[in-house]
This record gives structure tokens, C-alpha cells and sequence, in this order.
């Protein structure tokens, strides 16, 4: 049988090792994270038959709860481990070619050590070591944030640290009323023990847990530190922070509030603070003219909307939030993935205002490719536009009559790409002289 402490162990022991491989190869750093990655993944789904039967509980050291560290590995922290790994894969596949100047060394070494801390939360058995994967996670995401080393990188990095480091703070004071409350720090242990407990005691450790790792979860009003810190680090680092860090915080949330305190009677509050979450973020992200911190304030929504899920406490809502998770860590994983290629080829991140004149021509002309032919060229401040217009044609000629009909409506479907830079807003492009020359006949005086 596979054990889980692989998932651990391999991967901080490759992260150790890339300053060694850095000395030979600087290239050859990159594709140590896509063997981790690569790795984790194979384990994990190789774990998935088994855990689903019966979760797998690994004592490392040999040392029996409550004085030894506790891995748990059940369905959902194998899946979310297959997840992250999944995750961690692409983006890695991505940084080979996108993270090429700076310290790359340092970058990989970093990038390994946060899978490594989030694949630790979601496997931990006892709480002070979710602390500690936790710290490990957190400190390699606010080095990563300010790997450009401009001023807004290091700007978002500064409040990153300040709000996750007075996270942590709470976490641990939490953890520390628990130990005293208890005397051990194994969650199964102190979920069979929360019955003859003081109500009061538990509930104040419950609430500093909570603010501690919703700093990480983004849950509102923690939250004020992810717009900048996914607009300001690479786009690989946004991707990861969206995708993995936040879900992690929020799986971290979930686990301790309903699985080791057991607080059902916070099921309303947690709905109540998923759907003001979800509203925030959404329509701040309406109102962004930067296209990642749009997609940073949508991943807000996005907790919120998973939260919302699981406050409401059904067979239903729990399975649709897990859903969602696991959809959110792909697809916005993606998307600044993507938005990381257009940011790379255009040198802008700035969503244009309004749709340029040509296109608005091109619509009242019939919304087709003819139709942007008959609307003229476009003027001067509307270069660096790119419309593919060409499949227009294509598609309505396909439909048959719905040609004639769409020409009619003024509503024929146009694939609009706007690429635009803004240098070409302050270029000057001198007017070619079509007068006439002069020509003086021979003779005349």
C-alpha cells in the first residue's frame, strides 16, 4: 500500500534539492516542480481506491496520539491533495517558459515549498501541525508575491505579510487555548473530548481559529490583501494563490469549525458570511478596469459562494460546494494563466471602456465581416485592434436563410478579439499627402 507520507516527503525532499540543481543547471530547476507535481498526482490517485474504502491514518516517528504527528488521509484530503497536485503540474508546465528572468532558483524552490504546505493542511491529523504547513504555505506565497521586485509587488507583499502574520498570530493563540484545554492537539482526539469542555473557553479558541485562517480563506472582511497580491505577483503565482492557497484556507475553516468542534449552530452565520462574500467580490470585480484584479475580486465571490454551500448544511449544498471547489481551483487556475499570456504579448492590463468605433460600425453595418468592410477603416486611435471577423461569414452561411434574417436584424454574430496597446494611443501616424504636384510648363516665366 501506498503511504501517504509520500505526498510529503518526496516533494520538500526535491524542494531542498533544486539549489543543488541550480548550481548545475539553472534550467534544469524548472522541471523539478513538474516531477513533484507529476508525482504527487500519481499518488494520489493511486491512494483515491483505497481511502474511499477506509481513510488511512499514518503515525510518523512511530509515536502513538496524542504525542506523535498524525497524518489523515481521507476522500476529501486525497482528493484536494490530487487536486493541488494537478494544479501545481500546470502551472509549473507553464512557468518553464513564462519564469525566465530574476532568481529562478529561489522562484522554483518557493513554488515547491507552498504545494508542499498546502498539501500538508489538507493531510494533517493535529492542529499545531496544520500551523505549521500553514506557516509554510503563507511564507513561500508572500516571497512569491514580490518575486518581480517592483513597487507594487513588494507593496502587495508588505500587506500580505502584515494581515497573514496577525492571522497567524490568532491561529496560534487559538491552538494554545486548546491545548490547554484539552491537553492534546490530535483533532480526533479533541473532537471526542469537546462534549466535557467549558462552552465559553471552546467557543473563544473556535474564533480565534477562525479569523486566523479566514485571513488566508479571504473570507469577508479578511480579505483586503488578495486584490493586490494576485494583480501584483506573476501571473503563475496568481494562478496558484486563486486556485490553491485560498481553497486550502477555506478546506482548513470547514474542517476545524464542523469536523473538531462540531459547531452545527454556526451553520446560519457561515451562510449569512458566504453570501456577503460572494455579493463583495462579484460586484467589486464589475467594477475593475484591471483584468487580474477583476479575476482576484471574482475568486472572493467565489469563496463566498462555496461557503454559502456549506452554511447550508445539506447532502446537496455540501456535495455542490466541493463541486465548485474543485471547479474554481481549475478554471481560475487557468484564466490567469491565460490572462498571463495576453498581459506577456500586449504589455497592458487595462480592460478598454468601450467597444472601439470600427466595431460599433461593423455592428450597424450588418454585424459581419462584409459589414465591417462597408463601415471603412478604422481611424487612427482605434489601431492595435484585431477582429476576427472572417468566420462571420462561415457560420451564416452555414445557418442557410438565418443570413438573410440576421443581416435584416443588424445582429449577426461577430468574433471580436480587442488586443489593443496603449502606445498606439499617443503614437502619431503623419497623414499621407494625396494633392496633386505642381508642374510647371517649359517656357512659362
Amino acid at each position: 500500500m501506498v503511504s501517504p507520507v509520500l505526498l510529503l516527503a518526496v516533494p520538500l525532499g526535491l524542494a531542498l534539492c533544486v539549489p543543488l540543481v541550480g548550481r548545475v543547471s539553472r534550467k534544469a530547476t524548472g522541471f523539478v516542480p513538474v516531477i513533484a507535481s507529476l508525482f504527487n498526482l500519481v499518488v494520489s490517485i493511486r491512494l483515491l481506491p483505497t481511502v474511499l474504502e477506509e481513510p488511512i491514518v499514518a503515525n510518523l516517528g512511530g509515536f502513538s496520539p496524542p504525542f506523535g504527528i498524525t497524518l489523515f488521509a481521507g476522500p476529501v484530503g486525497v482528493l484536494l491533495s490530487a487536486l493541488i497536485a494537478l494544479a501545481g503540474l500546470v502551472v509549473s508546465l507553464y512557468a518553464l517558459s513564462y519564469i525566465k528572468t530574476g532568481p529562478t532558483v529561489r522562484y522554483h524552490t518557493l513554488y515547491m515549498l507552498l504545494l508542499v504546505g498546502a498539501t500538508g493542511v489538507v493531510l494533517t491529523g493535529d492542529v499545531f501541525n496544520l500551523f505549521v504547513f500553514f506557516e509554510i504555505l503563507c511564507i513561500s506565497s508572500y516571497a512569491l508575491v514580490a518575486y518581480v521586485g517592483d513597487r507594487a509587488g513588494i507593496e502587495a507583499s508588505i500587506k500580505y505579510l502584515i494581515q497573514g502574520a496577525l492571522g497567524s498570530a490568532l491561529l496560534l493563540i487559538g491552538i494554545g487555548l486548546l491545548y490547554g484545554i484539552f491537553g492534546t492537539l490530535n483533532m480526533a482526539d479533541i473532537a471526542a473530548r469537546m462534549g466535557s469542555a467549558d462552552p465559553t473557553s471552546v467557543f473563544v479558541a473556535m474564533a480565534l481559529i477562525v479569523v486566523g485562517l479566514g485571513v488566508e480563506a479571504a473570507m469577508f472582511p479578511l480579505n483586503a490583501w488578495l486584490p493586490d497580491a494576485h494583480s501584483s505577483a506573476p501571473s503563475s503565482i496568481s494562478a496558484i494563490l486563486s486556485g490553491i492557497a485560498i481553497q486550502v484556507g477555506l478546506y482548513a475553516v470547514i474542517r476545524m469549525v464542523f469536523t473538531v468542534f462540531g459547531a452545527s449552530s454556526m451553520f446560519l452565520f457561515f451562510a449569512f458570511m458566504g453570501l456577503l462574500t460572494l455579493l463583495i467580490g462579484e460586484l467589486c470585480a464589475f467594477a475593475q478596469s484591471n483584468i487580474k484584479r477583476m479575476l482576484a475580486y471574482s475568486s472572493i465571490g467565489q469563496i463566498g459562494l462555496i461557503l454559502f454551500a456549506v452554511g447550508i448544511a445539506t447532502a446537496g449544498s455540501v456535495t455542490g460546494g466541493l463541486f465548485q471547489m474543485v471547479s474554481h481551483t481549475l478554471s481560475k487556475a487557468l484564466l490567469f494563466l491565460a490572462v498571463g499570456y495576453m498581459v506577456y504579448r500586449s504589455a497592458v492590463r487595462r480592460i478598454p471602456e468601450q467597444v472601439p468605433d470600427s466595431a460599433l460600425r461593423a455592428r450597424r453595418a450588418g454585424g459581419t465581416a462584409a459589414g465591417a468592410r462597408r463601415a471603412g477603416p478604422a481611424r487612427d486611435g482605434d489601431r492595435g485592434s484585431l477582429f476576427l471577423q472572417g468566420h462571420s461569414d462561415r457560420l451564416l452561411q452555414e445557418g442557410g436563410g438565418a443570413r438573410g434574417q440576421a443581416g435584416r436584424s443588424g445582429r449577426g454574430p461577430v468574433l471580436h478579439v480587442h488586443l489593443r496597446h496603449s502606445y498606439h494611443r499617443d503614437r502619431r501616424v503623419p497623414k499621407p499627402d494625396h494633392r496633386r504636384p505642381r508642374v510647371r510648363r517649359l517656357g512659362a516665366s
